[in-house]
């Protein structure tokens, strides 16, 4: 990677480590959530993002970058389960249904327990 490349990195669940992130200038890069993980039985996988700051030859931070963090979520009261197209005889569904609202509970005890 060069210097002055501003760098996106993802978790890489395959291979068990980050990885760069190629993009062209421009380029708009979009992270999945979990609910999209699940509904797309794991199609789609939710990767743990990073980036790393990009510096210009002098080891000035360069601008440019911009992040944004646009959420959605379901009611509280949805029950997020698998899309049927995404469910095949080979690829059975990996996740039962859930009402959202137990899901974030259960999700903020995991994350919070440490």
């Amino acid at each position: 990677m060069l210097q002055d490349e501003l760098a996106e990195e993802a978790h890489n669940p395959d291979l068990g480590q980050v990885v760069h992130a190629d993009t062209d200038e421009g380029a708009l890069v979009l992270s999945v959530g979990h609910v999209l993980q699940r509904f797309t039985n794991d199609y789609f996988i939710s990767p743990r993002p990073r980036s790393a700051v990009g510096r210009s030859a002098d080891n000035a931070v360069r601008s440019g970058r911009y992040s944004v963090v646009f959420s959605v979520a379901p009611a509280p009261s949805h029950v997020v389960t698998t899309f049927p197209q995404f469910i095949t005889w080979d690829r059975p569904a990996r996740y039962g249904p859930v009402l959202w609202e137990d899901y974030q509970l259960a999700a903020g005890r995991k994350m919070y327990a440490r």
